[in-house]
């Protein structure tokens, strides 16, 4: 669900995006060249969009052919991190390979990112056509003053898949630690026991160990 690149200045290029029928969801382009990239989007008919003026306002784009639409807005400064950030939210998009043309107004190479919605929110057929696996982190676990936690097989310690990676999109050394979280026994719904996977189980580890930590020293 995430996508990277650094577009040379003056070129643009396609990212293709496989979309299951008659989902919406957002994604959000960053960049730290400020004002310097603009988007179009090709359909799975081949409509075409062009390239979408920046505008400071949320704009609409209607297709003739699809009943899809596409709702883009352009931050030139974002407030909290001083980026460039370009929001797009689709509706009702027509199944296939969507293609987002990205341009690059600046004469400089210019790395962006793209970031699809974590997989609980989003069907597991909606990706990338060729994902980057790096940078994957989702907020809050790319704030600087949390403890953001991998999940690894304790069995046979190796780092779970699913797990996100860093760095950031900033270079800061995220995840923190890892703590085990694959297959781990514990208690469940209805005052049962059973095992559970997934970065929330090695994060629950984590805030014991801390609550342990605090109760002794603290």
């Amino acid at each position: 669900h995430h996508f990277a690149s650094t577009l040379g200045g003056g070129a643009d290029e396609e990212v293709e995006l496989d979309i299951e029928e008659d989902e919406d969801f957002t994604m959000e382009l960053w960049t730290g060249a400020i004002g310097s990239l603009s988007i179009g989007f090709v359909s799975p008919s081949g409509e075409f969009t062009g390239r979408i003026p920046v505008r400071s306002y949320e704009q609409t784009i209607d297709f003739v052919f699809e009943k899809t639409k596409i709702f883009v807005h352009y931050e030139r400064i974002e407030y909290y991190s001083g980026k460039e950030l370009i929001a797009i939210r689709i509706k009702n998009p027509t199944e296939g390979i969507w293609r987002i043309r990205v341009y690059n107004l600046d004469p400089e190479n210019t790395p962006y990112n793209i970031w699809l919605p974590m997989r609980e929110f989003i069907s597991d057929r909606t990706s990338f056509i060729y994902p980057a696996p790096d940078v994957t982190l989702c907020e809050p676990g790319n704030v600087n003053r949390v403890i953001t936690v991998a999940a690894f097989n304790h069995r046979n310690n190796s780092i779970f898949l699913e797990s996100s990676r860093g760095y950031t999109a900033n270079n800061s050394i995220k995840p923190d630690i890892a703590a085990p979280g694959v297959d781990v026994y514990g208690p469940v719904s209805r005052l049962r026991f059973g095992e559970r996977s997934g970065t929330s189980v090695s994060a629950a580890h984590t805030a014991g160990v801390a609550a342990m930590l605090l109760e002794w020293a603290i």
